[in-house]
């Protein structure tokens, strides 16, 4: 697949007052922006409502005024790339002392209502973008990816759906199927515990961690994500904690939390808190994290067209566009395909520099005998020998990744993931 080439925007917010266009070699746009507590209160109507493209429209023009500098820089910008036949690259920089509600706003909805679509659109890609410095590692002939499932088998007693651990084992490994040329994919063997999920990303150079499980969203404190004990059984693990386990991992380039919340700030006075903005803080380069409940069936539908489009090429924000755009065809009318987050610290979006042509045959392999992906630590077990350890759901697609329905040991209840 040919690599795009880029104009590289960034949209500077401070505040909900004023706002800058920057893009390397042209002048900059700044202007007053109206991102106030009417507009809050008018996107809240529009959300309940669902009426979601209304929604980005409103964004839209309080973000990019009628008659504004802004205005006038963004579709400037946007004609400079179609001319020069590139794609246009929006960075969103939202400064983390701003006010926590700017943060928390829907910006993947941004549109004009006409054929700018953000969050989407095939000629632009769109991030949060946190500006630390981040220099590329070597480039990974085939990039290794652990993948982790956490379904504790007391799960229910927290409120939370159950995860069907075999169900799940089985669609993952057939998306990942078509991509062992371009990817090792590794499975964590369970119990997927806090010093399992370190002791297996520090024995080999994982560039890609991608995790499937339960969030939580506390009243007050850290989020959390739920893994498992020694047991199979809840382990709440905070975003401290999971800092923590990947702490000093160089060659981690970007981490997938398939995990509801785990986009949403934690903290009422910071924008960065949260699963994702801590780990990114912790110099992660970037991370994807829902910012929604969403069901296992859209889920998977991310995963397949995420991975099969990072395959094919190293920008993260590119391949995030086009899995939100697939899941946008699927079901125009529902808020669903903006949930993935996309935040990073990556000037133009690459994990890694273009990669050269895969392993020699003879190389290691991702499938073992049989035609079964690897399980990192061990074998993939038959689902009869788990049986006593996992709970099974009647139906994988009516799974949900968590939507709160109450409060347990100050953490939002749940009825999935």
């Amino acid at each position: 697949m040919p690599q795009h080439e880029y104009l590289n925007v960034e949209l500077q917010l401070i505040s909900g007052s004023r706002a800058t266009l920057r893009c390397p070699g042209q002048q900059d746009y700044a202007d007053a922006v109206c991102i106030d507590e009417n507009l809050s209160r008018q996107l809240r109507e529009l959300e309940h409502s669902k009426d979601f493209q209304g929604y980005g429209q409103a964004l839209f023009e309080a973000t990019f005024p009628s008659g504004s500098e802004l205005r006038r820089g963004i579709y400037s910008l946007l004609d400079s790339s179609r001319r020069e036949r590139k794609r246009l690259r929006l960075r969103l920089f939202v400064e983390r002392a701003a006010p926590v509600p700017l943060h928390s706003l829907h910006w993947e909805l941004l549109t004009d209502g006409r054929d700018l679509a953000i969050g989407r659109s095939p000629e632009t890609v769109f991030s949060r973008y946190i500006s630390r410095p981040h220099a590329l590692g070597p480039s990974p002939t085939r990039p290794r990816m652990l993948c982790a499932i956490a379904a504790p088998t007391d799960i229910e007693r927290y409120g939370m759906a159950a995860i069907d651990y075999d169900g799940t084992l089985r669609q993952l490994d057939e998306l990942f199927a078509g991509l062992s040329d371009s990817l090792r994919i590794d499975f964590l063997h369970r119990p997927v515990s806090p010093e399992r999920l370190r002791e297996q990303l520090s024995s080999q150079a994982y560039h890609l961690l991608h995790i499937y499980g339960h969030g939580a969203l506390p009243s007050q404190g850290e989020s959390a994500l739920v893994l498992e004990d020694s047991d199979y059984q809840v382990r709440l693990t905070t975003e401290s904690a999971l800092a923590s386990i990947l702490l000093g991992l160089r060659d981690l380039e970007l981490v997938t939390l398939i995990a509801c919340h785990g986009g949403a700030p934690s903290a009422a006075d910071d924008g960065l808190s949260g699963l994702a903005g801590s780990l990114v803080m912790q110099n992660v380069p970037a991370v994807i994290a829902m910012r929604r409940a969403i069901s296992m069936k859209l889920a998977f539908r991310f995963t397949q067209y995420f991975y099969r489009r990072l395959a094919q090429t190293p920008c993260v924000d590119e391949a995030v566009n086009e899995a939100r755009h697939q899941l946008y065809l699927a079901d125009p009318e529902a808020i669903d395909w903006s949930s993935p987050m996309l935040y990073m610290r990556l000037e133009d979006g690459q994990l890694w520099s273009p990669r050269s042509a895969p392993d020699a045959p003879g190389g290691e392999t991702d499938r073992d005998s049989t035609g079964s992906r690897r399980a990192a630590e061990g074998s993939l077990a038959e689902p009869e020998e788990r049986a006593n350890q996992i709970i099974r759901a009647d139906k994988i697609e009516g799974q949900m990744f968590l939507g709160p329905v109450g409060e347990v040991n100050n953490y939002k209840k749940s009825d999935g993931f």
